[in-house]
């Protein structure tokens, strides 16, 4: 009978501290819905080229044989949100290696957004220059190694204040399927 007690005290003990919300090693009440970007289009198309050696895992390529600073660098993206209409902005980045800082090549406005005919999700167009790109980062086309990325980063600002920044996705491969890429981190092959 003494055992039946204990047991009894000790469930409503645990019942009791699980109401608590701070108590909470999930903290449940706290998850918000999230958003994040999805790469789509000829740049998603790109990722998964055949044979791989075409853009090893880059979404584009510039190449070297071609004036590179009249190239572009061009990519769609949807936001994947329960609220369409909460995106304020899209920051990008760029890269020349790992150990560099990355630097500000641009943002596209949130009013660039817009569910495409059939689409479920806004998606807007991003087209930036590679000289403009190539001059922010102060690399000359010239010195660009055939075989190196140059890295791209978007950071997604909402109208709630809210920032999902390309270093928040901390394992992009983890989210990668063929419907799905996150275009918060990707690569531009530099090719002959």
């Amino acid at each position: 009978m003494k055992n039946i007690f204990f047991f009894m005290l000790a469930f409503v003990l645990v019942f009791a501290a699980c109401t608590k919300t701070e108590l909470d090693p999930l903290q449940t009440d706290k998850i918000t819905n999230g958003a994040v970007l999805a790469l789509r289009g000829k740049a998603y198309a790109n990722l998964n080229a055949k044979p791989v050696s075409l853009f090893a895992g880059s979404m584009d390529t510039i190449s070297r044989l071609q004036d590179i600073t009249k190239q572009n660098l061009e990519f769609d993206a949807d936001v994947i949100s329960a609220d369409n209409n909460n995106v304020a902005s899209v920051d990008v980045f760029a890269f020349a290696n790992d150990k560099a800082p990355r630097v500000k090549i641009g943002t596209v406005d949130g009013s660039k957004f817009a569910v495409p005919t059939g689409g479920k999700y806004t998606r807007a167009s991003f087209n930036f220059p590679m000289g403009g790109i190539l001059k922010a980062l102060g690399v000359e086309a010239a010195n660009l190694e055939v075989g190196s990325y140059i890295s791209i980063e978007c950071d997604l600002n909402l109208k709630d204040g809210k920032k999902i920044a390309a270093s928040d996705i901390s394992n992009p491969s983890l989210f990668e399927s063929e419907l799905f890429y996150p275009a918060h981190k990707m690569l531009v092959l530099v090719k002959k």
